[in-house]
C-alpha cells in the first residue's frame, strides 16, 4: 500500500527533530545531520510529488542535495549574509565537502529502505496513528 501524504509529512518532521538533535549533542558525527538532511529532501519531495517513482524521487533529491553542497563554493556576498543566520546555515551549509556527498547519498538510500520497509508495510497502520 502506498503511504499517505501524512506519513511522509510525519516523518519529514520527525527526520527535522532528529537533525536539530544532531547538531545539538557533540557525541553525534557531523556527517549524521548531512545523511539526515537528504532524508529530509526525499521525504518533502515525496510529499509533493506522490506519482512519482522511488527512483525518481531519490535522483530529484541526489541533485538538489548536490546543488546545495555545490552552491557552497560560490561566496557572493548576499548568500554569506544568508549563511550567516541560524536558518541560512542549516539549509543552505557552509563548506563544500566532498564526504557531505557521500553523506548525501547514504541518506536517499537509507530514505528509500526506509520508505519500502516500514511505511509501505505499515502505511495502513501509521494513517491510523495520525488520525
Amino acid at each position: 500500500m502506498i503511504p499517505s501524504r501524512k506519513s511522509y509529512l510525519v516523518v519529514a518532521m520527525a527526520t527535522i527533530l532528529l537533525g536539530l538533535c544532531s547538531r545539538v549533542f557533540s557525541v553525534v558525527p557531523l556527517f549524521v545531520g548531512d545523511l539526515l538532511y537528504a532524508v529530509l529532501i526525499y521525504f518533502i519531495f515525496r510529499f509533493f510529488f506522490t506519482t512519482q517513482t522511488a527512483v525518481v524521487i531519490a535522483i530529484m533529491s541526489l541533485f538538489f542535495c548536490f546543488a546545495i553542497e555545490t552552491l557552497q563554493l560560490v561566496r557572493w556576498n548576499w548568500l554569506l549574509q544568508i549563511r550567516g543566520t541560524a536558518v541560512g546555515r542549516l539549509v543552505l551549509g557552509q563548506d563544500f565537502l566532498f564526504a557531505d556527498l557521500i553523506a548525501y547519498t547514504f541518506g536517499v538510500l537509507l530514505a528509500v529502505v526506509f520508505e519500502r520497509v516500514v511505511l509501505e508495510r505499515s502505511s495502513n497502520g501509521i494513517d491510523k496513528l495520525l488520525k
